[in-house]
């Protein structure tokens, strides 16, 4: 359970690290046509699955450190405070300015309000929708495929690690 916290600890650590960027340089207009694709794209939602996995670590490091299953109760403890941590977090400023860095960095405005006006078509917000599911779908097909190179690897790394 401490490991799992310590590892928490040090994400978050690194989250506010990274989140310490320049974020009074983003003018008004950008960030407001941030804010517009922050909401189309389900952050605020997608924070919050992020949210369920970390208690779904929590409950499992705990499970495993333990030996034990983890109490209905302590269990629905932590995962309704870890719902009302990411909730809370949500609301910061650093949050948000994580965001607004990032696409200052990586888009002009122009680019920005392009994005924008696309998410608003139909096929925009097709490609909001279905995104997830396909970024999913595709992480699970690359498993299997690095998975199949394992033994090419293995073999690989044997011939030229023998002495």
């Amino acid at each position: 359970m401490v490991k799992c916290f310590y590892t928490l600890f040090l994400f978050f650590c690194v989250l506010g690290v990274f989140s310490t960027n320049a974020f009074a340089d983003v003018s008004p207009e950008k960030k407001a046509v941030i804010k517009s694709l922050i909401e189309r794209q389900g952050i605020k939602e997608t924070a919050l699955v992020m949210g369920a996995h970390v208690s779904k670590s929590i409950l499992q490091a705990s499970e495993k450190s333990s030996g034990k299953p983890i109490e209905a109760k302590q269990r629905k403890i932590i995962e309704e405070t870890v719902l009302e941590v990411f909730k809370e977090g949500m609301e910061r400023e650093d949050f948000i300015r994580i965001y607004y860095d990032l696409y200052d960095k990586h888009f002009t405005f122009d680019e920005l309000q392009d994005i924008d006006t696309f998410y608003k078509t139909p096929t925009g917000a097709k490609t909001l929708k279905v995104m997830p599911v396909l970024m999913q779908d595709a992480m699970a097909s690359g498993q299997i495929w690095a998975q199949s190179l394992l033994p090419e690897l293995q073999k690989k790394l044997s011939q030229r690690l023998q002495p």
